[in-house]
């Protein structure tokens, strides 16, 4: 294992939308990382909201990553972001809660 400092942020903790949409957050490095690394993104129920299964973020680069969530059935997802390996700041507690609603209700 390797252990990377430094900080992550995201840029939302709830996504609400309908079944067959798709929605997405961001999880941006505050700094660049010093090691390529690697974040997974699981979803607590895939079969309602499926998401992006890991994020890379490579040595020296600080651009942010999206993650793209698909809402295949109506309820509540947690989609948690783990860390491979290092000591990522800003990732402890870091779910996103994901709302999937009926098709014809309208999301504002």
């Amino acid at each position: 294992q390797y252990y990377v400092p430094f900080r992550f942020s995201i840029s939302t903790t709830s996504v609400t939308s309908v079944v067959g949409a798709s929605s997405s957050f961001v999880v941006s490095p505050a700094t660049a990382p010093t090691v390529d690394a690697v974040v997974h993104v699981r979803s607590s129920h895939p079969e309602s909201a499926a998401a992006t299964e890991r994020l890379l973020f490579r040595q020296g680069l600080d651009g942010p990553q999206t993650v793209v969530i698909l809402h295949q059935q109506v309820g509540e997802t947690l989609i948690s972001l783990v860390p491979e390996g290092g000591n990522y700041a800003g990732l402890e507690g870091s779910d996103v809660l994901v709302v999937t609603l009926p098709s014809e209700e309208i999301v504002l």
